[in-house]
């Protein structure tokens, strides 16, 4: 076996000594490198999903309200455009809906991906003291050290960014138009149109909440799924960047050559 050593020595690493997996099983490496193409890609097939059904839905919510225009261009009284609406707007909710949950899945297996390959990193940053001087990105598995190495700070606030919101913003907004349609519809012209639209107003609010508050909630779930062995402070960069004109021959390593090198202060 690779790692028994000669002489009848023990392979248990002393005090001091990084683990033998750390310092080059090949076969480890391999899997770990394969491992790390196989995430790329999954990562790759659901940004492309993602994309794929956010066109989907707004090019359908488009050339709705394109098809609601023409309706009420032609139609001399609102009768079709009231009975085209009603059956319209019902079925680009439900489309949005079912995009919603699926981007928003895509979401979450994005950030295990994410997560995952920053724990391979962090074996290529464990396998030698000069490592950290060739990787830009960090390698913290927690959802600090994911968003960070994506650019946004790990905060409710970015899930502004994702494809969900928009589209469940959209999909709140019909869903809000359609009760507005069928208040004033229903009611024979007798209701007020300030009622009505109050009415879409509040539908469209309640369900932009509802839907924020499921897209955090699935987040947070995501995030708390697998615990991290590489965390990060939220309060501190992922990891110490090289700066400028900084070689990994300019590294401080300590004698048991644990600690990763850290940039020269300006």
């Amino acid at each position: 076996m690779a790692n028994v050593q000669a002489g009848g020595q023990s392979a248990v690493p002393e005090a001091g000594e990084r683990p033998f997996a750390v310092n080059g099983d090949q076969r480890l490496l391999q899997a770990l490198t394969t491992e790390h193409f196989t995430l790329q890609t999954a990562r790759s097939a659901t940004i492309m999903e993602s994309n794929g059904r956010s066109t989907l839905f707004l090019s359908t919510v488009s050339s709705a309200v394109v098809a609601l225009a023409f309706i009420g261009q032609v139609a001399d009284d609102s009768q079709p455009f009231f009975l085209f609406a009603l059956a319209v707007l019902p079925t680009l909710f439900f489309l949005g809906l079912l995009t919603y949950l699926r981007l928003a899945q895509n979401a979450g297996e994005d950030l295990l991906y994410s997560r995952a390959i920053n724990r391979i990193r962090r074996y290529y940053l464990d396998l030698d003291p000069a490592a950290p001087a060739w990787f830009l990105l960090g390698g913290h598995d927690d959802i600090h050290g994911a968003t960070a190495n994506m650019g946004p700070v790990a905060s409710s606030r970015h899930l502004l960014s994702h494809a969900a919101t928009m589209v469940a913003v959209t999909t709140s907004m019909i869903g809000g138009v359609f009760v507005a349609l069928a208040v004033g519809g229903l009611g024979g012209g007798r209701v007020p149109v300030a009622v009505a639209a109050a009415a879409g107003v509040l539908v469209s609010v309640v369900l932009t909440a509802a839907l924020w508050r499921d897209q955090a909630r699935r987040w947070r779930t995501a995030e708390q799924s697998v615990p991290p062995p590489h965390p990060s402070h939220p309060d501190d960069p992922s990891r110490v960047q090289p700066t400028a004109g900084w070689s990994p021959d300019h590294a401080d390593v300590d004698p048991d050559g644990t600690d990763p090198p850290s940039a020269p202060e300006q």
